[in-house]
């Protein structure tokens, strides 16, 4: 059965409400450095601590969701970032400083309609 442009729209105003009642609303974050200096040297690693409301991730609790320019824990190119917010630069850092973030919830999910906390992090040059 096709319906009509106007009745899917009316049915999608209906539903709309639904689902972002299940969405969690979270406060505003800060992702803050804890240990370590910035810029980060190639390889040098410092560490993160992401807190919103009583919502803690970081060295003394490791969880949640990090990413480095969006990329989930980054990769060899951008730096990685394991649960305990450890933000480990690469051998051969990029040109440009990269956005740390940490998150209760992963990306792209109902989550996505709480702010984020994130950070950008330099490199130092020789």
């Amino acid at each position: 059965m096709v319906l009509p442009m106007n009745a899917l729209t009316r049915l999608a105003a209906l539903a709309a409400p639904l689902l972002l009642a299940a969405c969690p609303i979270c406060p505003d974050g800060d992702l803050r450095l804890v240990a370590g200096t910035l810029p980060v040297a190639p390889g040098e690693s410092i560490s993160l601590e992401l807190r919103y409301d009583d919502y803690v991730a970081g060295p003394e609790r490791c969880r949640g969701f990090w990413y480095v320019d969006e990329v989930l824990w980054g990769n060899e190119t951008l730096g990685t970032v394991d649960d305990c917010g450890t933000y480990t630069a690469p051998a051969a850092p990029p040109d440009r400083a990269v956005r740390v973030e940490g998150g209760q919830y992963e990306r792209y999910t109902c989550a996505d309609c709480c702010p984020s906390a994130s950070r950008l992090v330099d490199f130092a040059r020789p």
